[in-house]
């Protein structure tokens, strides 16, 4: 069976608090649980189950449960723990596969197990980044665009607040700058959506196929939808 390894990762400064690990076929999940610092209290964790689900023309979800036990603190420092968190998990059995790289937690169900409440409980969902695509649901008309090119990779397309990791900076690499212009000023970069992560190519936009010049769309419509859900229909 699968040996698979949760990391959790705060997303201002890409640095690791957690790491579990998880193996189906043994009882004991982990020999020596770690330990987590939320609230000033320091509490021993572990990973009580482990649900993944990967679907065309969806975003990905993990949802995993943690057991907490220790000095029990409160909900609020729970949440402020888990916020802007993204998680990488890795299955390994003959060799290492990637199932998630940067999935955005976007619940947390907390859960008192014990009377003198020193064992708590959490589920925890997280989505893969094109989950943010999902989220806002607005009107638009597009005329004479092509689809990737002038609507996709047009920021002023995009909904609002999405995280680093749906973006990449279309600009000059970075060696390709004197130290004097570098700056990490986000309106200075040219910002773009990643295509990458529309994993099944589009069909039929294309008029040649060796060069990926695009079908210019006469006149598409974003109606009472989300980004994502007009981009798969």
């Amino acid at each position: 069976m699968a040996t698979y390894t949760l990391d959790l990762y705060k997303s201002a400064d890409n640095t690791r608090f957690l790491r579990l690990t998880y193996d189906k076929a043994s009882a004991e999940k982990v020999s020596t649980p770690p330990q987590i610092t939320i609230g000033g209290q320091s509490l021993t964790c572990k990973l009580l189950e482990l649900h993944f689900t990967k679907a065309i023309y969806q975003p990905g979800s993990v949802r995993f449960k943690i057991q907490l036990i220790g000095t029990r603190p409160t909900i609020a420092d729970v949440f402020a723990q888990f916020q802007d968190t993204y998680i990488n998990l890795d299955s390994k059995e003959n060799e290492t596969q990637s199932i998630a790289v940067k999935y955005h937690i976007f619940d947390i169900q907390p859960e008192i197990k014990s009377a003198s409440g020193s064992t708590i409980e959490l589920t925890i969902t997280a989505y893969s980044p094109d989950k943010f695509l999902t989220l806002d649901k607005y009107c638009k008309a597009y005329t004479g665009k092509k689809l990737l090119k002038d609507i996709v990779c047009d920021k002023l397309n995009w909904p609002t607040k999405l995280p680093s990791e749906i973006m990449k900076d279309g600009s000059e690499k970075p060696e390709e700058k004197s130290e004097n212009n570098a700056s990490n000023d986000e309106s200075k970069k040219d910002l773009k959506i990643d295509t990458e992560l529309i994993e099944t190519t589009p069909q039929h936009i294309s008029a040649d196929k060796t060069t990926n010049k695009e079908y210019i769309q006469p006149y598409l419509v974003q109606y009472n939808e989300s980004f994502f859900d007009f981009l798969v229909r």
